[in-house]
């Protein structure tokens, strides 16, 4: 039976939290704290094609940021804790914690580092009811573990990791734990490149009476180029899930990342074929974090193994006081054991622009079109949405630093599915900076 949380699980976040505060010295972590109250309002708040419902929210939370930066420890966080209070009965209230840690401590220089992960996303769980306060997800990963070093050459690494992951959501389908062993040897060409040779081995154990146990291997290479405007990863390699009770799933995986700078333009482009039991777009980095329900396009995919293709490319050019970004997507889900497979394109369109030292617009559009296979709407399968897969979002936001320690934002944003609904919200974002530690 699949059950829901009242609320999302701070343990981790605060583990990541006090880890970073008692690693660090005190005199050299940057801090920041800011409190926010946001005031939202919808006029169909259910998205419904023939009900429509005005909700109002008022939305107070606290804004925590950080970072050291030093010769054997790196740390960041950036977390969001909000509560939401909604005057439509239907809108449950609700506490969402989000954000991220990472730190890298090397207790031994070049032998033997720490690493911690984690990271806490907003996303939503079922496409059918279209992004609703209710069908909203919170999925936590915590990964913690060492890893140590030998230098073979002067210039070749050798390394071993091992790694505990837990990963938990609001509805608990998706929990489970992971022992992850890796072993891998780089060869250093020169100070801008490297190539990588990796074995993998992971075994997942999901909390849920539904989910098959899981035994992962990966063996890959991945070349990497990193120099002045230009950062390029190229990765191939061959992948197995051995599931409880059921055929093992194997076949090729490989990754291919490109960023270039010229000038006032730049450019992105990223191609992967992945087998995989959780969507990659469930866990951010830390530098990929952002708060902004905009987002809010990703479906917390159930406990099952499938194949992730994706690829897609962007675009970002300054012209004078504004930034034009451009970028299109496109995902493909297919699960080895369910019918239900999906396809989903995106585009987006952008434009930022300064208008003055303490003012900016943004201005955003996407359009996204999902496919999924005809099947009847379960727990374990998306149902067959057809037109209603079909959404443009539009959004329009002014962002005012009305003092040093004060922050205005304004902001309105048109829904349209091709199924019949549209949606209207507009909000007003406070931001007061309680201190600043630099």
């Amino acid at each position: 039976m699949l059950t829901r949380r009242l609320a999302p699980s701070f343990r981790k976040p605060l583990i990541a939290a006090i880890s970073i505060v008692l690693c660090a010295p005190a005199n050299a972590l940057e801090l920041n704290a800011a409190t926010t109250l946001t005031a939202r309002h919808s006029n169909n708040t259910f998205r419904s094609e023939n009900d429509q419902k005005n909700n109002f929210s008022l939305e107070p939370g606290i804004l925590l940021d950080g970072m050291h930066d030093g010769p054997n420890l790196q740390a960041a966080l950036n977390y969001q804790f909000e509560r939401r209070f909604h005057t439509e009965d239907g809108n449950s209230q609700r506490n969402f914690f989000r954000g991220g840690a990472d730190i890298d401590w090397m207790l031994i220089p070049d032998r033997l580092e720490i690493n911690l992960d984690q990271s806490s996303t907003e996303s939503t769980r079922s496409a059918s009811q279209s992004g609703t306060e209710n069908d909203r997800e919170v999925t936590d990963n915590l990964s913690v573990g060492p890893t140590l070093f030998f230098r073979v050459r002067d210039t070749d690494r050798l390394s071993f990791t091992y790694l505990f992951e837990d990963r938990n959501g609001i509805l608990d389908e998706n929990d489970s734990t992971s022992n992850i062993f890796s072993g891998s040897y780089t060869f250093q060409f020169s100070e801008f490149s490297s190539l990588t040779a990796e074995h993998r081995e992971e075994d997942i154990d999901f909390s849920s009476d539904l989910a098959r146990q899981l035994d992962a291997t990966k063996q890959t290479l991945s070349y990497a180029y990193r120099n002045e405007g230009v950062w390029l990863q190229i990765t191939g390699g061959r992948s197995e899930y051995e599931r409880e009770g059921a055929e093992a799933i194997e076949g090729d995986v490989g990754e291919f990342n490109l960023r270039k700078e010229a000038g006032l333009t730049s450019f992105t482009l990223f191609a992967r074929r992945e087998i995989t039991n959780q969507s990659s777009r469930l866990f951010q980095s830390l530098e990929d974090i952002n708060f902004d329900d905009f987002i809010l396009f990703i479906d917390a995919n159930i406990a099952e193994v499938f194949i992730e293709t994706g690829y897609g490319f962007g675009v970002t050019q300054e012209i004078g006081a504004t930034q034009v970004r451009f970028s299109a997507d496109v995902y493909k889900y297919d699960y080895e054991s369910l019918v239900a497979d999906r396809d989903e394109y995106l585009i987006t369109l952008g434009a930022e622009r300064r208008v003055n030292r303490n003012m900016s617009f943004d201005v955003a559009a996407r359009y996204r079109v999902s496919e999924d296979d005809d099947l009847p709407g379960t727990p374990l399968a998306p149902a067959d949405l057809g037109e209603r897969n079909k959404l443009f979002v539009i959004r329009g936001e002014l962002d005012w630093d009305i003092a040093s320690n004060f922050n205005l934002g304004v902001g309105v944003e048109y829904r349209n599915n091709a199924s019949g609904y549209n949606e209207t919200v507009s909000y007003a974002t406070a931001t007061y900076a309680l201190f600043r530690r630099r």
